[in-house]
């Protein structure tokens, strides 16, 4: 091994420590990488690309370690660390920034806050903007300013081979439309985005109220009324959480998040008679500074995707989990879309309804069993089959079923993401081009 990269193999005594940083879930898989190595630069990527091509080995990826299905595990292969890639560059003069994939949600909102920018960034403090935009990007504001992988300009891409290349609408069109939605399983390591910009740092007004949800027909249509008289510049998300040997009801946490600071999101919710808690004018850095990092919890998560009103959502989902701690919650959201219902173009990311659906497990592995956390997340989830018109690759189960990748790609984008596979990882030396490829080309299974 190259003596200018970061490596730790199998025998090495900082190994365990290492792949157990790879995410920022206390739980992983037993799949286990032949070696890790953590790159300072696109330079040491294309070294360890490469001395994985020579020596047969398989590749994978971790950008900020929020894959809950590990795309960053793969048995025998090199695991491409990128955490050290975590330089963000703003260009002024053009309304644009250099974003290397390593660089957190946190970092980045603080760092455009200061140079007075603003960017569709994710809503998890912690997660890495490489994985975030490589899987579409639904994050604040983006009924707004759109889905992040919209404002991928372009990209410094090292392929499976070793080749690097940076590619955009001119040059390497189609690996810059994987670019832009291909997710974990894009062929290759993105060591650099260039993305547009907003003018002007980002400031919210937000306001909660926390309702009990043990008529949630009724509360459904209430959230689906509030919903119809919100304007555009108001973010939406209820946090359902089951009740538990803890908490004696089911509740529901109706959170806006009001972009444009003249619209009183406290008094929309305190019009209702709802309990309500405000914030006054603060900076989306700040906001995301506040957000919970969960450390030291397992985490589980699935998704789907659906046109359904909350009347008809909220009914489905379990009322007691005695398994759960209070951690644990459903996110719905209404915000994961573009206001005026448009997809990306030139991207192979295709959200496919107007609500996002997450349930998220959060235990402690060392006093609690896994298997009823993730058994509640895919309960969830199958629970909204017949509402279902979709999967977000980004926040999915992909170990859930045999079809689990495939399914979250519409028809029309399947094949299309298969032949860049064929194109660009022939020898599938991605660790999971072949198992997306067989999916990919397969016909989806029933749900």
């Amino acid at each position: 091994m190259s003596d200018a990269v970061d490596w730790a193999v199998g025998s090495d005594p900082t190994f365990a420590a290492r792949r157990a940083a790879l995410s920022v879930s206390t739980w992983q898989p037993s799949r286990s990488p032949a070696a890790i190595a953590r790159p300072r630069s696109a330079a040491e990527v294309v070294t360890a690309v490469t001395y994985a091509r020579d020596h047969g080995l398989q590749l994978a990826v971790r950008s900020g370690g929020h894959s809950l299905s590990a795309t960053h595990l793969g048995e025998g292969a090199v695991t491409i660390d990128l955490r050290r890639l975590d330089r963000l560059k703003v260009d002024h003069a053009r309304g644009t920034a250099w974003i290397e994939p390593g660089v957190t949600v946190a970092q980045a909102a603080r760092e455009l806050d200061r140079a007075g920018m603003a960017f569709p960034i994710g809503h998890a403090p912690t997660v890495g903007l490489g994985g975030y935009l490589l899987a579409g990007g639904n994050g604040w504001n983006t009924p707004q300013w759109g889905h992040a992988c919209e404002r991928v300009l372009a990209a410094d891409v090292v392929l499976p081979d070793g080749e690097r290349r940076v590619v955009d609408l001119e040059r390497h069109s189609e690996i810059w439309r994987a670019v832009r939605g291909a997710g974990p399983v894009f062929p290759g390591v993105v060591v650099r985005f260039q993305v547009a910009l907003e003018p002007g740092a980002a400031h919210v007004r937000r306001a909660f109220a926390t309702l009990e949800a043990t008529e949630p027909t009724a509360l459904g249509a209430a959230i689906d009324d509030l919903l119809s008289e919100l304007p555009t510049p108001v973010e939406t998300t209820v946090f359902w959480r089951p009740a538990t040997r803890r908490r004696p009801r089911a509740e529901a946490t109706i959170a806006l998040t009001a972009f444009d600071s003249a619209v009183p999101v406290a008094a929309t919710l305190e019009q209702r008679g709802w309990p309500t808690t405000g914030t006054a004018r603060m900076s989306l850095a700040d906001v995301v500074d506040g957000l919970p990092r969960h450390q030291g919890d397992a985490l589980a998560s699935d998704h789907v995707w659906t046109d359904a009103p909350f009347a008809a959502l909220l009914p489905r989902l379990s009322q007691h989990e005695d398994a759960l701690t209070e951690r644990s919650s459903i996110l719905l959201t209404t915000s994961s879309r573009r206001a005026d219902g448009g997809v990306p173009d030139h991207a192979l990311y295709r959200p496919t309804g107007s609500t996002s659906v997450s349930p998220y497990a959060h235990w402690d592995p060392r006093t609690q069993d896994r298997r009823p956390q993730v058994e509640w997340t895919r309960r969830t989830t199958a629970a909204l089959a017949d509402l279902t018109t979709g999967h977000y690759v980004g926040e999915a189960d992909l170990t859930n079923r045999p079809d689990a990748v495939g399914r979250c790609f519409p028809p029309e984008i399947r094949q299309d993401l298969a032949a860049i596979l064929e194109r660009y990882d022939p020898h599938e030396r991605m660790a999971w081009t072949a198992l997306a490829r067989a999916q990919l080309l397969s016909p989806p299974a029933r749900t």
